[in-house]
């Protein structure tokens, strides 16, 4: 997969956690997913934006943002994340 993405100039972005707020559970749930003691500059927190109604991954995510910048992280899109590994 890797190759065949570098060759068609494309990039390759992992998830360091997965939220799993796809499956049905609540804020919480979704917020305590991730530890902010343990995320690391580059780290990937992957959030889903279909299948149904996402009000608490959107609730939840803010909560996410706000802790983390109080942290010192800033947050970006993946894209903007493999620029700045170039």
């Amino acid at each position: 997969m890797l190759i065949a993405a570098q060759k068609t100039g494309h990039g390759v972005s992992l998830w360091s956690i997965d939220t799993r707020d796809w499956s049905n559970v609540s804020v919480s749930q979704i917020v305590a997913s991730i530890d902010p003691e343990h995320i690391q500059p580059g780290a990937v927190v992957l959030f889903h934006d279909g299948g149904g109604n996402r009000d608490r991954t959107v609730k939840a995510l803010e909560l996410v943002l706000a802790a983390l910048e109080k942290r010192g992280f800033t947050s970006v899109t993946v894209s903007e994340l493999l620029e700045r590994r170039e």
